[in-house]
């Protein structure tokens, strides 16, 4: 995976750290919620980039979402399969 330069910069010593264990360990060092929310948000912005996912809806239904920004409904509200 890719490495942000900016966010291993505030990669976190663990033993300077109050509370090791509220960190997040990852590829780019120790990180704080907040770097690990932006390294989260570059990581999934990535992926859905070249990628397609399906998601069920609150209502209940299922769609498929692409990268182009279609996307296909494979299950109605009530669990049928439309495609």
């Amino acid at each position: 995976m890719k490495i942000y330069s900016d966010i291993k910069e505030n990669a976190i010593n663990p033993d300077l750290y109050p509370v090791p264990e509220d960190l997040w360990v990852t590829d780019h060092g120790y990180l704080n919620d907040e770097s690990f929310d932006i390294l989260a948000k570059r990581r999934l912005t990535e992926k859905f980039q070249k990628q397609s996912y399906v998601r069920e809806l609150d209502n209940g239904e299922t769609w498929q979402f692409n990268p182009d920004g279609t996307k296909l409904m494979i299950r109605d509200k009530d669990g049928k399969r439309v495609a």
